[in-house]
């Protein structure tokens, strides 16, 4: 798979949505595959310093044209594409500012996208963190979503720039410590 997917990486995102769909396999075995498309992708984008900029920028583009698209194919969910949009912008911020290797990982943009999939106000997660082991199963999910979903936001909340995302942020993180 990743010597097509160097093949098509510096190619025009719709076209690599045409591709990467004659590429998908059945369907009992689509989910993992488009997984795994966005897996090999993010990790060339981000594994190596010695890529240049340009490469960077296409396995970039590549990763996120495959999550987009799979999400389009419904094997993946809105929650699962906020959290790879965080981890992939994390993960860049080692290289320099997300925003340089793709306009769509602008730290707020990452960062409101991972706020509104989280489903507890803070003040209920917050007091069902007091004792989460004694919390139903669901909660407990519930509560680490939110871990999952804010902890790539640590490396990204002194980049964003609107002051309500920031200090909204910064609020979730001072809860990770106590998060399942």
């Amino acid at each position: 798979m990743i010597d097509e997917l160097n093949i098509i990486r510096f190619w025009d995102p719709s076209q690599q949505r045409s591709r990467l769909a004659e590429m998908q396999p059945a369907q009992q075995e689509r989910d993992n595959w488009w997984r795994g498309v966005i897996e090999s992708a993010t990790r060339m984008a981000v594994s190596s310093e010695k890529i240049s900029m340009q490469d960077r920028q296409a396995w970039v583009q590549l990763a996120l044209t495959a999550l987009d698209c799979a999400h389009d194919m419904n094997a993946v969910n809105k929650l699962e594409v906020a959290i790879q949009r965080a981890n992939l912008s994390a993960a860049l911020s080692r290289y320099g500012d997300p925003i340089e290797f793709n306009d769509s990982l602008k730290p707020d943009d990452v960062a409101q996208n991972c706020l509104a999939c989280i489903d507890l106000s803070y003040e209920e997660a917050a007091s069902k963190t007091v004792d989460w082991r004694a919390q139903n199963i669901e909660v407990i999910r519930s509560l680490r979503k939110i871990k999952n979903l804010v902890t790539p936001l640590v490396s990204l909340a002194d980049k964003i720039e609107d002051e309500p995302t920031r200090l909204e942020t910064q609020r979730w993180i001072n809860l990770l410590p106590v998060l399942p």
